[in-house]
């Protein structure tokens, strides 16, 4: 079962990392996705396997696979991914959602 429309009320911009260029990062063309968003401390791991805190998170239904310095933005601050776990229904194997872990 997805996240259902009422739980997702924030619309989020997102900047995808595609990697590093001859003249700095290089990012993907950015779109929109709804979802929820919410400021809390959270202890987790990065794509390396080391402990960071995450100052907030983004969860969507949405099948979005971002890459560790992508970037989010929400009321105008700007947010930089740590890692992204998608979660799927146990039934049915479908996605159900995706938390995006934020620095």
């Amino acid at each position: 079962m997805k996240l259902p429309k009422s739980a997702q009320p924030h619309t989020v911009t997102v900047k995808p990392f595609l990697g590093e260029g001859a003249y700095g990062p290089q990012y993907g063309d950015e779109f929109e996705s709804t979802g929820y968003f919410v400021q809390k401390e959270s202890l987790t791991r990065d794509d390396e396997g080391n402990e960071v805190v995450s100052g907030s998170q983004y969860h969507t239904s949405d099948d979005i696979e971002l890459k560790q310095q992508s970037e989010l933005a929400f009321n105008n601050k700007i947010e930089t991914v740590v890692t992204t776990n998608k979660y799927y229904n146990a039934f049915t194997g479908k996605l159900s959602n995706v938390e995006v872990m934020l620095e």
